[in-house]
């Protein structure tokens, strides 16, 4: 079987200037015509096999009855990190830690942790011990606005 076309690969090769083929100019179709699906489906040769049909539905995005297979997001890496506290010192205090120093930190015992994800607050949360290792109960996540307000904050 020959190689299946890959619009992402496409449009980078395109971008990068390693175009296999020079595109032929045509004129674009008017606003209306254009149904995005459809010219998805179209540059694809078609619609998906039964066999890669999306079994889960997908989530509508744009204009009223577009629908987008946001699948190919799912495996995007995410770094989360959980914070239970921070601690602020002098270099020389820090240098001055050794093995078994303590180092106070600005939360109390009990109180919620932070979870980050890509540097971003994105939910609290508490800790928990599960088969010996530690790990976080999500308690709550913050709303869209609450977010965008913590990202308008200088710190």
């Amino acid at each position: 079987m020959g190689e299946e076309f890959d619009p992402f690969e496409a449009a980078m090769k395109e971008l990068s200037g390693d175009a296999a083929a020079p595109q032929e100019e045509v004129a674009p179709p008017a606003e209306d015509d254009i149904d995005p699906f459809e010219a998805a489906q179209a540059s694809m040769g078609g619609g998906l096999p039964a066999e890669m049909a999306p079994s889960e539905p997908t989530v509508g995005i744009g204009a009223a009855g577009t629908n987008i297979d946001i699948d190919f997001l799912m495996d995007i890496a995410l770094q989360v990190s959980f914070e239970v506290g921070r601690a602020k010192m002098y270099i020389s205090d820090l240098l001055s830690l050794g093995q078994g120093s303590v180092i106070e930190l600005h939360r109390l015992v009990g109180e919620e942790l932070e979870i980050y994800v890509n540097g971003h607050l994105l939910a609290t949360g508490e800790v928990v011990v599960v088969n010996e290792k530690f790990g976080a109960k999500i308690t709550g996540i913050l709303t869209p606005e609450q977010r965008l307000q913590r990202l308008a904050v200088v710190k």
